[in-house]
């Protein structure tokens, strides 16, 4: 490897980060990888994103930070990093280009370890010879093969995004929601594993809930919401600042999450939360001693989750607590310290890009 990449890193000798997705839709691994080229301090410089999707959702906004790369043009791509970031892609290794790369491949999960093909897709990253291993969560970080010794770095999330816009009134006024009412607030993939028909039935269940789903359609589980005035569906939106300062609370029923964006998106804003006991929110609880909402457990059904959200609504201390923790942790700003902190802009960069 050239000298180059034992200088010090500054504004005037950046280190040239690139980032390998599958997809620019509206996902949470996307929007990070978009969150961490806006947010990286100028001892860091993007180059490219080399993407499989490069028409996708949120591919215009990724224009502005950084030259996308099809997979075909991947060793110009590789030629002008010195680190490359890849999440989800069981291809890296036969990707032109790697298997010459003199920097280094660091490899994040994102997804559960439970999740087989997320166990695959990362032994298949691993196996790059070099290969550094990270983790959004200690969950995320057990999808990878045993003893690889994988770097826990949290996600964060754009402050900008959780801020409303026009603001609860109008917003409720927008969607056609009575005054008076309780509003709980699904936003992310509307998919099997996310379960957002549990929180449907929940709502349905009390005359006081309304519940608003943000999202798109995946595996035709959007199209099955009940169709009542109290069920509204919107399309994706990529700022949910008023849909949260509208909600009453935030509910993510899924089978299983690695680092949840949007749960962490309702914790900066201050939303009371209603969230299953993930391995995600049990290192939660390790870290800050107890829970940052109203946990309920995987095999959850509605009556349980509507319980949550009426014991959520009147629990402050929490909401206030879980804001506090967010603003600390989990912000872009907090997630691109650890990120340049690990690859050792500053001082460490021998340590983890030798």
């Amino acid at each position: 490897m050239s000298s180059r990449r034992h200088q010090p890193r500054g504004p005037n000798n950046p280190l040239r980060v690139g980032f390998a997705t599958p997809s620019l839709g509206r996902g949470g691994a996307e929007r990070w990888v978009l969150t961490l080229c806006k947010t990286f301090s100028k001892a860091i410089t993007v180059p490219g994103i080399i993407t499989w999707d490069i028409e996708g959702a949120l591919a215009p906004e990724a224009r502005g930070y950084a030259r996308l790369f099809w997979p075909h043009e991947s060793e110009e791509f590789f030629s002008l990093c010195d680190v490359v970031i890849a999440w989800g892609l069981y291809q890296l290794p036969q990707v032109k280009g790697v298997e010459s790369f003199q920097g280094k491949i660091i490899a994040c999960s994102h997804g559960a370890s439970r999740q087989a093909f997320h166990r695959k897709t990362n032994a298949d990253m691993a196996s790059i010879p070099g290969c550094i291993m990270a983790a959004v969560s200690d969950a995320a970080a057990l999808s990878f093969p045993d003893g690889s010794g994988v770097t826990v770095i949290p996600n964060g999330v754009e402050v900008e995004r959780c801020t409303p816009r026009v603001g609860r009134a109008r917003t409720r006024e927008s969607l056609g929601i009575p005054e008076g009412v309780k509003v709980a607030l699904f936003f992310g993939r509307l998919g099997a594993e996310k379960r957002p028909l549990l929180l449907a039935e929940a709502v349905l269940r009390s005359d006081e809930w309304w519940g608003v789903f943000c999202g798109f359609d995946c595996e035709g589980v959007g199209a099955k919401l009940p169709q009542d005035q109290r069920i509204i569906h919107l399309e994706p939106e990529d700022a949910p600042g008023d849909l949260l300062a509208a909600a009453d609370c935030f509910v993510l029923p899924s089978l299983t999450e690695a680092h949840p964006l949007a749960l962490t998106e309702a914790w900066i804003a201050g939303v009371p939360t209603v969230y299953c006991d993930w391995g995600f929110a049990q290192q939660i609880r390790s870290s800050y001693g107890e829970d940052l909402g109203q946990v309920i457990p995987v095999d959850t059904n509605p009556t349980q989750i509507l319980e949550a959200m009426e014991r959520a609504i009147y629990d402050s201390r929490i909401v206030e607590l879980a804001r506090h923790y967010a603003w600390q942790d989990f912000t872009s700003t907090a997630m691109a310290a650890r990120w340049e902190n690990f690859l050792g802009v500053n001082h460490n960069f021998r340590r983890v890009c030798k």
